[in-house]
């Protein structure tokens, strides 16, 4: 029988998110080092999960990790989620007998926190409580609920005891928000073209860049030759999609939606917006990171490389940057709030293991938000951030 998830309300989303920007960001900085564990937070193992908790437990696949400053500031921080055992006294805790608890984050090797309940206390009367290891007994009150727990850690920036020190807490935090991004660019890009967003030529240049065996069956279904150029198959699709309902335009429109609700924009075939320019940019990798060549995330690696670029005040202004960079959870809904459409070169063989090291990207926005450098020919460099280079901390999305 299949069960039925639980639902995630929107504090517990809220913490989701923030979680994941911070896990990302922290492996960013300068002056900083993340360290992970090769344990995921299992949802099965373990205890029974309080009711005001468990659905955020559904959502979370975190890597536990540390962080350590490496200026010799001495700062440092952990988040270790686990999902433990009920148990009552035990003798490795020193807990009061007729409470029961369950360790929550194993957090470093001086403090833990832990679901608690006294006496038959229900699930509903379970909360969160911190303590120092050995000291348990004097475990003082965090959270009502793991939401609660997890957007309080992040507030204070996974710092270590944070539950216990909260003076300290302050000065870890305002260290770890003062520091820069890391320099180093993980992507060169090369502006190709910046040049007014016209509906049949993106839709072209779309075509062109589809792997060759995507490209031969939409041409076939327009009513082209497989060898057809690219704005010519352009015509095509457009001609077919406008004219009356056939059997080739319903089998034609199957290999454009590809699932995707918003297939009409995504293949211009509706007006766009006056004012708008598409960019076109070609990107090399530099180091680890690598860019996807997935339609649904070339807007936001599109804008990522943007901000890097020079004169991208405009841009700054307009989205929040951190989260466009680093939230796994909003970065793509953040990118369609500003731009009108996306797409990248697909690879030669579709479903291959290997990743690009080179990739175009194609992205249609507002010209106001295009950075004053970018002219064509000109090239800067990225840190983007991409993927790969990276440990993801929020693993479990949609399994």
């Amino acid at each position: 029988m299949r069960t039925t998830r639980p639902v995630v309300k929107s504090e517990e989303q809220k913490a989701l998110e923030d979680l994941s920007l911070w896990t990302e960001k922290l492996q960013h900085l300068a002056n900083v080092e993340v360290e992970f564990t090769e344990r995921y937070l299992s949802r099965r193992a373990g205890g029974a999960l309080p009711a005001h908790s468990a659905a955020l437990f559904h959502k979370l696949g975190v890597l536990p990790f540390r962080w350590r400053a490496t200026d010799g500031s001495g700062y440092s921080g952990a988040c270790s989620l686990t999902r433990g055992e009920w148990f009552r006294d035990n003798p490795g805790f020193t807990f009061a007998k007729d409470v029961q608890a369950m360790v929550v984050d194993s957090h470093d090797d001086q403090s833990m926190a832990f679901f608690v309940r006294e006496g038959r206390g229900g699930s509903k009367s379970v909360r969160i409580v911190g303590a120092a290891a050995g000291e348990e007994e004097d475990a003082v009150p965090v959270a009502r609920t793991l939401a609660e727990y997890v957007q309080r850690a992040v507030d204070a920036r996974f710092a270590s005891a944070w539950f216990l020190q909260p003076a300290r807490v302050k000065k870890v935090r305002a260290w770890l928000d003062a520091q820069p991004l890391q320099a180093t660019p993980n992507f060169d890009v090369t502006v190709e073209a910046v040049e007014p967003a016209e509906g049949e030529a993106l839709r072209a240049q779309r075509v062109d860049w589809l792997a060759r065996r995507d490209r031969v069956s939409i041409a076939k279904e327009a009513g082209c030759a497989g060898s057809a150029r690219a704005e010519v198959v352009a015509r095509a699709i457009s001609q077919v999609m406008s004219g009356r309902a056939t059997a080739q335009r319903k089998q034609l429109q199957a290999l454009l939606m590809s699932r995707n609700p918003g297939w009409r924009r995504d293949w211009f075939l509706e007006p766009l917006d006056p004012g708008l320019v598409a960019v076109r940019l070609h990107v090399k990798r530099l180091r680890h990171a690598y860019l996807l060549p997935y339609p649904d995330a070339a807007l936001f690696q599109a804008l990522q490389l943007l901000l890097d670029a020079k004169g991208a005040q405009a841009l700054h202004a307009a989205v929040d940057v951190d989260v466009l960079r680093f939230c796994h959870y909003r970065r793509a809904d953040i990118a369609q709030e500003v731009c009108a459409a996306g797409f990248a070169r697909q690879p030669a063989k579709p479903g291959g293991r290997s990743v690009p090291s080179e990739l175009g990207l194609t992205v249609v926005l507002p010209k106001a938000l295009v950075p004053k450098g970018c002219r064509p020919g000109t090239r800067f460099k990225s840190i983007a951030p991409g993927s790969g280079r990276t440990r993801h901390a929020l693993g479990r999305r949609g399994r």
